[in-house]
């Protein structure tokens, strides 16, 4: 769980500081409804124009929770 809350914490505040320039990453979660995503789309942007790395993980249960794909 602690590493879970480390993970959390280090995306919130990559995301409260906005764009700084590339290499961007975009995380998407898919679910069917706003509490159950048991799907993340990773995008990975190394420099303007090129097109992006993408990389799915799937969980039975919340992705959002579990630790595995969050410490990823």
């Amino acid at each position: 769980m602690m590493n879970l809350d480390k993970s959390t914490k280090r995306i919130a505040k990559k995301v409260k500081n906005g764009f700084q320039g590339y290499p961007q990453i975009s995380l998407a979660y898919y679910g069917q409804s706003t509490e159950l995503a048991n799907k993340v789309v990773v995008e990975f942007i190394s420099e303007a124009g090129v097109p992006p790395q993408t990389q799915t993980f799937l969980s039975d249960m919340d992705a959002k929770k579990d630790e595995t794909i969050q410490t990823t």
